[in-house]
């Protein structure tokens, strides 16, 4: 199926990234490993948002957040708690800084893990 036929999808690039979000699917091409990777959004997810700089890229649906870093080989899953939501996400060539209303999710390049630290 090419891009052009697909319902509702968005295109992102960076240097090194390129993610397309699709209606439950997600797929990333890290050009420094030359990898395709792809994930489902689990049952009931929605799309919520997404963002990718130079070194990282992030998939908000509404029930969790994906990370995907360079020299990757999967997405980086952390699922919202029960009541939060998401509000805001910033993101700068290795980091995206992605705040909820009772939790700021920090998730790098380097690491390839999510970081939390609770604000309430």
């Amino acid at each position: 199926m090419w891009v052009e036929e697909l319902p509702e999808h968005e295109v992102l690039l960076s240097e090194y990234l390129a993610l397309l979000v699709a209606e439950k699917q997600m797929i990333v091409f890290d050009s420094q490993n030359n990898r395709w990777t792809t994930e489902s959004f689990p049952i009931h997810d929605e799309y919520v948002n997404a963002a990718v700089d130079r070194h990282v890229g992030v998939v908000i649906t509404s029930k969790r957040e994906f990370g995907y870093a360079t020299g990757g080989r999967a997405f980086a899953k952390v699922p919202f708690r029960k009541g939060e939501s998401y509000k805001s996400v910033s993101i700068k060539s290795r980091d995206v800084t992605l705040l909820t209303t009772s939790r700021l999710l920090v998730f790098s390049s380097s690491s390839k893990v999510w970081r939390e630290i609770d604000i309430k």
